[in-house]
């Protein structure tokens, strides 16, 4: 990536963190909430996004046939003063004391004792203790919204795991999910969900709820290492083989990583080119004036004849491939129709209208199966997707780019990495292993290596094997563009792989070499 693509991805990612409410949508394929299509849409903070849904002719009992949305909320030092409920409503009490939320007074209960129901609404509420170990509210948000959820807690639904894909909301009901976090509490109350759902599109049966605090809420996470492991976590772990020939580990008290001189993965990358070599070029064919001074407008012309039509505003690198059927070019330009902003991929000279998103000119596309697969973020929802514009996969942000995306191709395989899931050829090998969070992914001797978190655990996976260490820490997610300020990212280079973990309150610089 160029010095200006880094510039312009840190723009992007400051403009993201300062939002302090984002909505944003995302869909899902093969998901459901019971019977029907899941349509996750995750909101940041305080905010909940809403998908417009068409008027029910009449009333009905809400069913699970809705669009999950979500709304993660940011802990606070201390909890905010019990909301009284008003004359029309009533209190939802957490059986363990933690907190309340206010209903709908005409919300009645169901077999479930916390499932209320209503004509056209349905309330839930209820802890995730499975999701306890999580990093952050925004993986648990991935989960439920974009993967779903084990069978059997609460109405959640197994999902394949297939990446998931954008489809239509505009018959499905609404259904909004809210997380939060007491990151002191224990693991199974730090995480707490509050699903309400709407069938009506009607303002008056939405759905509003207030949640507050019974206990104060602390920013500090507790211990985890003397929590005993699970009896899946320990099978796990005892079924773990011995280290592999050829890897050593050498673990040490060192405070902070050497210089940070990290190699770059091994991936097929375009070769760089210009449009003249394609037999194209700009123009200047007018010029106009407004309050900012006077501009020359730009056409797109190809072999001396004009070819868009429209003032052009950008133009994209242009990349080439070479193939066992050819040689593939592409680039995306962006026009002003006068009426707004336009963008188009020209491919091979064949131009198709381009829905481009934010990272489309900043990651170089990729070469699988000879074609084209782009990286686009969409609001808050990143994309990979091909030449047609069809959403090969769609996964839904939490408001901010949390790690620098990994976008790759392997030895005939597609890897998509954002923040701590990971998606081979649309597969989300979260969901295949049974790993709640996977990061790190780098190529050491063009073999695969990544950090998994299995429940109170995070372990290392090279080569399709597991390796025989554990650490409750490892220190990942630094935001993008070069060298970690503190010099804790895990890196690789000549020696080896890099990085520090922690196991029994201590950490450790850890350099693990392979043959």
């Amino acid at each position: 990536m160029n010095r200006q693509a880094d510039e312009k991805l840190k723009t992007i990612i400051k403009k993201a963190l300062s939002m302090s409410l984002v909505a944003v949508m995302l869909a899902s394929c093969n998901g459901s909430w019971s019977t029907a299509q899941a349509i996750p849409t995750v909101a940041v903070q305080t905010a909940t996004s809403i998908v417009p849904t068409k008027a029910a002719k009449e009333e009905q009992t809400a069913t699970p046939e809705a669009a999950p949305t979500a709304a993660m909320t940011t802990p606070t030092p201390d909890p905010k003063a019990v909301i009284p409920p008003s004359p029309n409503e009533q209190v939802y009490t957490d059986p363990d004391g933690w907190y309340v939320v206010n209903i709908p007074a005409n919300m009645q209960p169901t077999d479930k004792p916390n499932v209320f129901q209503r004509p056209g609404n349905s309330f839930e509420t209820g802890y995730l203790p499975e999701m306890g170990y999580m990093s952050n509210a925004a993986n648990v948000l991935y989960w439920l919204t974009d993967l779903g959820f084990k069978p059997g807690q609460s109405t959640f639904e197994d999902k394949k795991a297939a990446c998931p894909r954008p489809t239509n909301t505009n018959d499905a009901p609404v259904v909004e999910y809210q997380i939060r976090e007491n990151p002191g509490a224990d693991i199974e109350h730090r995480f707490i969900y509050i699903k309400t759902s709407n069938s009506l599109n009607d303002p008056k049966h939405h759905l509003n709820v207030t949640f507050s605090w019974l206990k104060p809420v602390s920013e500090t996470r507790t211990e985890t290492s003397q929590i005993p492991l699970s009896p899946e976590e320990s099978s796990f772990w005892d079924n773990v083989g011995p280290m592999p020939s050829g890897i050593s580990v050498t673990e040490s008290n060192q405070p902070s990583l050497p210089v940070w001189n990290a190699q770059a993965n091994p991936s097929p990358t375009p070769k760089k080119i210009t449009i003249e070599e394609l037999g194209y070029e700009t123009r200047d064919t007018f010029r106009f004036h407004n309050d900012e001074g006077d501009f020359l407008v730009a056409e797109l012309y190809k072999d001396g004849r004009p070819l868009l039509g429209y003032a052009v505003v950008d133009i994209s690198d242009v990349y080439a491939f070479s193939t066992k059927s050819g040689r593939i070019t592409a680039f995306i330009v962006q026009v002003d129709t006068g009426k707004g902003r336009k963008h188009f991929l020209i491919q091979n000279d064949a131009i198709r209208v381009w829905d481009a998103g934010e990272l489309d000119s900043l990651f170089p596309p990729i070469l699988y199966q000879n074609q084209l697969l782009w990286l686009g973020l969409q609001g808050a929802r990143e994309e990979v997707k091909n030449s047609n514009g069809d959403v090969l996969c769609s996964f839904q942000k939490a408001g901010q780019l949390m790690d620098y995306p990994t976008f790759k191709t392997w030895n005939d395989h597609w890897i998509f990495g954002v923040d701590d899931f990971l998606v081979e050829d649309g597969v989300v090998l979260n969901q295949k292993f049974g790993f709640q969070e996977i990061f790190g992914w780098m190529l050491i001797n063009d073999k695969p290596v990544y950090f998994f978190r299995k429940g109170a655990r995070i372990g290392i996976s090279y080569d399709g094997q597991i390796l025989p260490l554990q650490y409750e820490e490892v220190t990942h997610g630094y935001m993008c563009c070069g060298a970690p300020p503190d010099g804790t990212e895990i890196f690789i280079d000549d020696n080896g792989l890099h990085f520090h973990g922690k196991r029994d309150h201590s950490w450790y610089y850890v350099e693990i070499k392979f043959k």
